[in-house]
């Protein structure tokens, strides 16, 4: 029978992206990328004879960390397809989880990205924009991670007064969502409007005699994802609370606000026919 010699073909692959939010993964692809020869998660987390704990440690003792090229890259393969919003979650997320060494030189080089809405929507100069866009960074660090732009060395010249840190601001979702919502397609706009249908009939409120579950399915590629983000840009825009989740923590970072299932609803690992949520009914989370 005929076959491919494995060892004489060039094999073109493509790693893919990790989201700096599940740090352990963001570090091996780290090292995956500078290490060469490695057979093993082991070969990985040695370095001149000592085995590190942790993927993050192997990359700090390879000095792969000692500056922040990461974390410029990461934000630099974002802005070829996220969207402002999702690049000002992504700077909130390195921002409070991995420790840049220059925070405010990363604000600097990415800030043009992440203002883009507030100029091209709202027609705001640089310099606001730049203030209203540090306005909801802050307000996410606050309220995600008891945090403040300040502490990272960034000027906030018009702090953010508002005492609702969980407030989504509508006039600047609405022009989003009006955005998103033209720019599906004909299947997308036939489901979105059978959904938002009945979010507007029967908002917040329990209806048991009309359940309101709805199973999306179609292809890799075909845009579930884009209609998913657009589905909660228009609940924020009208005023609606939304809990996006998947459940694996890759699809998680590609939805707005995303967390994955066992987080949201705070399930065991592993899910047996006996687990429960652990989410108590008069809890804050629920």
């Amino acid at each position: 029978s005929s076959g491919i010699n494995a060892e004489s073909q060039n094999i073109v692959t493509r790693m893919y992206y990790v989201s700096p939010k599940r740090r352990e993964c963001f570090y091996l692809r780290i090292l995956l990328l500078h290490v060469r020869g490695a057979k093993s998660y082991e070969d990985l987390k040695t370095y001149n004879g000592q085995e590190y704990a942790t993927f993050c440690d192997s990359c700090k003792a390879r000095g792969l960390l000692s500056d922040d090229s990461e974390w410029h890259d990461a934000m630099e393969e974002a802005c070829l397809s996220a969207m402002p919003v999702q690049l000002r979650d992504l700077f909130v997320t390195i921002l409070a989880n991995c420790q840049p060494n220059n925070p405010k030189q990363l604000w600097d080089d990415f800030k043009q990205h992440m203002i883009e809405d507030f100029v091209d929507l709202h027609g705001e100069n640089n310099s606001d924009a730049e203030q209203s866009a540090l306005r909801l960074i802050d307000r996410a660090l606050k309220r995600n991670y008891r945090l403040e732009i300040t502490d990272f060395g960034i000027d906030l010249l018009y702090p953010d007064t508002s005492d609702d840190r969980e407030h989504v601001d509508i006039d600047l979702e609405q022009p989003e969502s009006d955005r998103q919502y033209e720019s599906l397609t004909s299947d997308q706009t036939f489901i979105s409007d059978s959904i938002m249908h009945e979010v507007r009939q029967y908002g917040p409120r329990p209806c048991l005699d009309n359940a309101r579950v709805y199973f999306i399915d179609a292809s890799g590629g075909c845009g579930k994802t884009y209609l998913f983000n657009a589905l909660i840009s228009m609940c924020l825009a009208e005023g609606h609370g939304v809990a996006a989740c998947a459940w694996t923590g890759i699809a998680s970072t590609l939805l707005r606000f995303g967390r994955t299932t066992h987080s949201l609803f705070k399930l065991p690992v592993p899910i047996l026919n006996t687990s429960t949520c652990n989410v108590s009914a008069n809890s804050k989370h629920a």
